[in-house]
């Protein structure tokens, strides 16, 4: 998988690992924010893909019965219900 880091601003970076395409051809990414230094950095990128290639990053951000119905999500690997009762 490839990995790229873009500076955001101070100690700042986005970590960009490309993961494939989705089912209409589109580029497929994860991304996450990085405080730190430029050599903490790249040493998170590298734990981030390690992360992604072991299956420990979800394939979708949030599950819905919307996309969960229509299978725009497919593969979940943690459901978590936040249920609150009024």
């Amino acid at each position: 998988m490839d990995g790229s880091i873009k500076k955001r601003g101070e100690m700042t970076y986005r970590l960009i690992v490309s993961i494939g395409k989705n089912l209409d051809d589109s580029k497929s990414r994860k991304i996450k924010t990085f405080h730190g230094s430029r050599k903490d950095v790249e040493i998170a990128l590298a734990e981030f893909v390690t992360e992604i290639n072991c299956g420990l990053v979800s394939e979708c951000k949030q599950l819905t019965i919307e996309n969960s119905a229509t299978k725009k999500c497919s593969t979940v690997f943690h459901i978590d219900f936040n249920i609150k009762i009024v």
